[in-house]
């Protein structure tokens, strides 16, 4: 249960996976009680460096990483990133 919300943009994935981090990491600083999801479409490569470079700063209770699926894919697109906490 919840929404997608576009919080930032950037030019280039490397940018905009490292924006992603700092905006985890500022909304959540109590992360060790909370359980990381991150969805991807079609790039399990860029998710899971996505999960270890998120993880070197900040520690979960659990990482998931997930297929999109149905709308979700959509809004992600082909090559997309869907962080959920």
């Amino acid at each position: 249960e919840g929404m997608i919300q576009q919080l930032d943009q950037a030019r280039g994935i490397n940018k905009a996976l490292q924006k992603m981090i700092g905006l985890i990491k500022k909304s959540k600083p109590d992360s060790e009680n909370r359980r990381l999801a991150i969805a991807h479409c079609n790039c399990p490569k860029r998710a899971d460096y996505l999960a270890e470079e998120i993880q070197k700063v900040m520690k979960f209770k659990e990482v998931l990483i997930l297929n999109t699926a149905g709308i979700s894919s959509l809004y992600a697109a082909d090559g997309g990133i869907i962080v959920a906490l």
